[in-house]
């Protein structure tokens, strides 16, 4: 189940856009439901959210920039081979939105665990990628890609089995989860799969 979506530099969103389905505070309210959550709490989450707006303010940009990130996770270990840097659309009104990344983010919940997965596209690289997951009520952090450090990968915790294998087979151009998906990863998969199954537009 999504619970946010956040997006910045990506099409006609140049600054850090959020559609959320959790109410306020995340307390009941009209239509919302209640999701369980590990650790012994909840979250209450709309079913349905509307986006308004004028005719060519970015409406349809919020649903395309979803499928881009899509896209990104499912493909990029396995198509991008093919070109030299990173296939995206930035920010086009702003000479300097090409030289910054495009940021992607969602919260959601896999078999009652909520997760936290993210990452930033430069024009040549992955800039960053990380994995936060909640399965006692808690943050951990499970992943740390920062592309201008020496180590460019750290697992905190080291809760990631097969690290080396990961790094060794993700390309600078390439999700780490995008590799481990197309790996069949016994932990990552399941991520990746909700992108598969569940991130989609029906038009």
């Amino acid at each position: 189940m999504l619970l946010r979506f956040r997006v910045a530099n990506v099409r006609s969103l140049r600054d850090e856009q959020e559609l959320s389905f959790v109410t306020p505070g995340g307390e009941p309210r009209g239509s919302a439901n209640p999701v369980d959550l590990a650790g012994g709490g909840s979250v209450s989450v709309f079913p349905l959210i509307g986006i308004f707006g004028a005719n060519a303010s970015g409406k349809s940009n919020v649903l395309t920039a979803m499928t881009d990130m899509r896209t990104a996770v499912l493909n990029s270990y396995a198509h991008w081979a093919s070109y030299d840097g990173i296939p995206r659309q930035v920010f086009s009104l702003d000479p300097k939105s090409e030289s910054e990344p495009s940021f992607f983010e969602v919260d959601v919940v896999i078999d009652g665990v909520r997760w936290t997965y993210g990452f930033e596209l430069g024009a040549t690289r992955v800039e960053s990628e990380w994995l936060h997951s909640y399965p006692k009520g808690h943050r951990q952090e499970w992943l740390d890609r920062d592309a201008s450090r020496p180590d460019v990968f750290k697992w905190p915790g080291g809760r990631v089995k097969d690290r080396a294998q990961l790094v060794r087979r993700t390309r600078p151009n390439a999700l780490l989860l995008s590799t481990a998906g197309t790996d069949n990863h016994p932990q990552l998969s399941p991520l990746f799969h909700w992108f598969r199954r569940n991130f989609w537009m029906i038009n």
